[in-house]
């Protein structure tokens, strides 16, 4: 049947029947985009909160650093209470980063980092016992490389030498 012999019903009835499919294509294919971009777009949350956490670690480290430093400087035990506080935070925020992080090589790195830093937190506990014990003369004497760092690396030494003479 030509287009020419239908009738105006037949003809509205057709129009409205394309509309339809057309408006169903175009609603499927809309329903996958959507997830599709759903489905990326929690990728990108998941990566930008590792990134996060990753950034919490530099900073917790940093605090860590800075709050032996000041027990060195000035020994007491909220300067103490501080530095275990920032090393209690640390050893969360790595948990739960090594728990949201499935990439082998990610996590090999990510323990490559942890056992650096658990040999700075070990000579740091060291130093702070000798301290607190009366030592300082055995404090003063550590040099040893923190977290394999070694002279002329390029991010600089990593010589310990705490307390300032």
């Amino acid at each position: 049947m030509s287009i020419k012999k239908m009738g105006l019903e037949a003809l509205l009835a057709a129009g409205f029947g394309l509309v339809m499919v057309l408006t169903m294509v175009i609603g499927i294919s809309s329903i996958g985009l959507i997830r599709s971009f759903k489905t990326g777009s929690v990728l990108a949350a998941a990566d930008a909160h590792r990134a996060l956490l990753a950034g919490r670690l530099s900073m917790l480290q940093q605090r860590g650093q800075v709050t032996s430093r000041a027990y060195f400087l000035q020994p007491s035990a909220d300067a103490v209470k501080r530095y275990r506080e920032s090393q209690a935070n640390f050893e969360a925020t790595s948990r739960e980063l090594f728990s949201l992080t499935a990439d082998a090589e990610q996590t090999r790195r990510l323990t490559d980092a942890k056992a650096l830093s658990d040999q700075g937190v070990t000579l740091t506990e060291q130093m702070i016992a000798q301290e607190a014990a009366g030592h300082h003369d055995q404090v003063t004497g550590f040099t040893h490389p923190v977290g394999g760092a070694q002279q002329g690396h390029p991010r600089g030494s990593g010589w310990v030498r705490r307390r300032c003479q």
